[in-house]
């Protein structure tokens, strides 16, 4: 059986290809993955949402009450819940994910003093929210990407 853990867990390691992550107060806060397709990922989001960024490639998002097409440079807002992405062509390309978590506890230290009316809001509305990609979201990512290569100027206040 430990045979098996372990060619999962090569096989794992050699399509991921890199990762990166920036902590605030001990969470994972922004983190960059670079991937080698095929590649399938599930994870759960059980009290924070998410911001996902793909580059390089298209993925298929998955969950309970969505299935959705993810194109190259595209941006979603993810509820709590499950989900499953998946990298189903092969390519010579990899794939750079960018995540940043949205923590309840993190965004209410931020806006200590006056929480945005967007984050106070409760709404039955879709678990998954698409944002359609524009110069903002993209110097966003660019400019996370610059700390990724110089992970020295990142500490806690900047976050």
């Amino acid at each position: 059986m430990s045979g098996i853990v372990l060619s999962l867990f090569e096989l794992f390691k050699a399509m991921v290809k890199d990762r990166q992550v920036f902590k605030y107060r001990g969470k994972d806060l922004i983190e960059k993955i670079t991937i080698q397709p095929p590649f399938h990922y599930d994870t759960i989001f059980h009290n924070e949402g998410c911001f996902i960024y793909v580059k390089g490639a298209s993925t298929k998002l998955l969950s309970s009450e969505v299935n959705l097409e993810l194109q190259d440079r595209e941006a979603v807002l993810l509820k709590c819940g499950s989900y499953f992405a998946d990298w189903i062509k092969e390519s010579a390309n990899e794939v750079m994910v960018v995540a940043v978590h949205l923590y309840p506890e993190v965004l209410k230290h931020l806006y200590m003093n006056e929480l945005p009316r967007v984050f106070s809001q409760r709404s039955a509305t879709d678990q998954v929210k698409k944002i359609v990609p524009d110069d903002v979201i993209t110097k966003f990512v660019d400019t996370l990407e610059f700390y990724f290569d110089n992970p020295g100027f990142v500490n806690e206040d900047f976050l």
